[in-house]
């Protein structure tokens, strides 16, 4: 078994395409990582799993002073960056498995059935902040301007499961509508956020893993976990789909995210690798493998000085150390330095194996004008070719005669 190991080739940490290249790691949590946010400057990313949460730089890669660890509320199972139009502060609220919604560590909320709240949403203009949990309640918060908060409504759905909740501003809507993405029924749900009333619902497929909103496109795209992703319209029409290979038997939500301008779309996968598509080719530009081939839900993309980033961490269960992988956009001008230098490396090897061959033909060709008869003489083995023969032939010449005289009478 040790012998065959060595021929077991293991998982890379690498980019297929070689669009994005890894730019970091982000080391600190021990089990599975479930939930990612951003701030809108792409400068500090907040990061929730089973041990709690932990707040980074992204521009450093280390870690900066994080709220407490999981403690009795559970594992962090969602988590935001808030802040208001009319105030740069940001802050990080946060929801965990035993149904607690915490805010800045100073305030927290127990929402209805103490089940895992599994998404937020936020509405920087109203100051909205929306939350479900597993047991199909809906709350919406106001977020004043001293960044305390005040609910307005909460309601229950019956059979539904919120997975993703965004805000969405319809034209001559003075209120934006909270749309909610239900995982086992497959339906997108568009409530008032004056009362919570359901305004109208839609069938999209069987199940939704996860969804991203686009509300300057007018457009959404959701993970549906037997097939792959798919992009619609605010309507319900359905535009593209982008397959999604699955390695393992039964399928298993993965976060989607779009990317650089909604250029692209991200998702995760079963098997380790993060699917990067382009939006209006409906191809894959890049495969960035995490270096095993384990469940890869947890994903998100940011922007920061003009550079684009994809995070990505594993979703299984384990009671191991688990890195937060950071990708990074290589720019054109990079790319083009580098196939540069690639081409040089071979114009040069080409130029010095043709030198070679003709130093090789040049030297070659003056030895064999040069000294034609000393290359045959001076060789061993053409001496006794040479002397074999003549021995042969005299013996030959010595024994037909005897030969003669017995046969003649």
């Amino acid at each position: 078994m040790r012998f065959l190991s060595t021929f077991i080739q293991k998982p890379q940490i690498l980019a297929t395409r070689r669009t994005y290249t890894l730019d970091g790691k982000l080391t600190g949590h021990c089990g599975p990582v479930l939930c990612l946010s951003a701030t809108d400057d792409g400068q500090l990313l907040a990061s929730g799993g089973t041990d709690g949460v932990k707040i980074w730089n992204l521009v450093t890669k280390r870690r900066i002073p994080s709220p407490e660890g999981a403690g009795s509320r559970g594992a962090t199972t969602a988590i935001l960056f808030i802040s208001r139009s009319d105030d740069p502060d940001e802050a990080i609220i946060y929801g965990t498995q035993t149904g607690k919604l915490a805010f800045e560590e100073s305030y927290t909320f127990s929402l209805a059935g103490a089940s895992e709240i599994t998404t937020l949403a936020f509405d920087a203009v109203a100051g909205h902040l929306g939350a479900g949990n597993r047991s199909g309640n809906i709350y919406l918060f106001s977020l004043d301007v001293d960044m305390n908060l005040k609910i307005r409504f909460s309601v229950m759905l019956q059979g539904v499961t919120p997975k993703s909740l965004a805000f969405s501003n319809k034209g001559d809507k003075k209120e934006p509508q909270l749309l909610l993405f239900s995982l086992y029924d497959g339906t997108l749900y568009t409530l008032n956020t004056t009362d919570g009333n359901v305004e109208n619902t839609k069938v999209l497929v069987n199940q939704i893993g996860n969804a991203a909103v686009d509300v300057a496109k007018n457009v959404f795209c959701i993970d549906d976990p037997g097939q792959g992703i798919a992009l619609y319209r605010f309507d319900g029409t359905r535009l593209k789909n982008f397959p999604v290979k699955e390695e393992k038997p039964r399928p298993r939500p993965r976060q989607v995210n779009f990317a650089e301008g909604f250029k692209l779309i991200v998702c995760g996968s079963d098997h380790g690798v993060v699917y990067v598509f382009d939006r209006r080719k409906e191809e894959v530009v890049d495969e960035l493998h995490t270096g095993n081939h384990n469940w890869i839900q947890t994903i998100l993309t940011a922007q920061t000085d003009g550079q684009h980033f994809i995070l990505a961490a594993p979703s299984h269960d384990t009671d191991k150390n688990t890195d937060i992988l950071v990708w990074r956009k290589r720019d054109s001008r990079t790319i083009g330095m580098q196939m540069q230098r690639k081409y040089l490396q071979y114009f040069i090897q080409i130029m010095m194996l043709g030198a070679t061959l003709a130093f090789l033909i040049q030297n070659g060709a003056q030895m064999l004008g040069s000294q034609p008869s000393s290359m045959v003489t001076d060789l061993p083995i053409t001496r006794s070719m040479k002397q074999t023969p003549q021995r042969v032939l005299a013996t030959e010449r010595t024994r037909i005669p005897r030969k003669a005289e017995l046969v003649l009478p």
